[in-house]
C-alpha cells in the first residue's frame, strides 16, 4: 500500500490529542453539603447511573477515535496497487445522445459525431479497466 500524501500521518496527532483529553481527569472538588441523609437515600441509583453515563462516555470516546482515525487515515490518501492479468472481450461505452449533444461544434460536425469519432481512436487495440 502505498501513500499519496506523507504529509497526512501528521494528521494521526489530532487522535493522540482527542486520547490525552480523555486521559486527563479533572480534579474532583470537596463540596459540603449539609443534608447527608438525602445523598445517603440516592447513592444506590447515582452509581448505577454513573455507570451508564461512563459507558457512554467511553462508547463516545470510541466512536470519536473511530471517526478521527478514520479521517487521519483518509489524509494520507492511500493507493493500493494490484498486478493482474487484463483481457477485455467487450468494450461499453455510454455517449450523451440528448439535444444537446446534436448542436454543431465545426463544419456540419455535432458534438455526437465528435464524440464517436474520440471513442473509435481511444479504443484502438487498448484494454482498459
Amino acid at each position: 500500500m502505498l501513500f499519496d500524501n506523507p504529509l497526512g500521518w501528521y494528521s494521526f496527532i489530532a487522535v493522540g490529542v482527542l486520547v490525552i483529553s480523555y486521559l486527563i481527569k479533572p480534579k474532583p472538588l470537596d463540596i459540603k453539603i449539609p443534608s447527608v441523609r438525602f445523598l445517603m437515600h440516592e447513592k444506590g441509583t447515582r452509581q448505577k447511573s454513573t455507570f451508564f453515563q461512563r459507558f457512554i462516555t467511553n462508547l463516545l470516546f470510541l466512536l470519536q477515535l473511530l471517526a478521527l482515525g478514520a479521517l487521519a487515515f483518509a489524509t494520507t490518501l492511500p493507493i493500493i496497487s494490484m498486478t493482474y492479468d487484463s483481457t477485455g472481450e467487450h468494450t461499453v461505452i455510454v455517449l450523451d445522445v440528448s439535444n444537446s449533444m446534436n448542436t454543431e461544434v465545426s463544419a456540419g460536425q455535432t458534438r455526437l459525431d465528435k464524440a464517436k469519432n474520440i471513442a473509435e481512436n481511444n479504443l484502438k487495440g487498448q484494454v482498459s479497466i
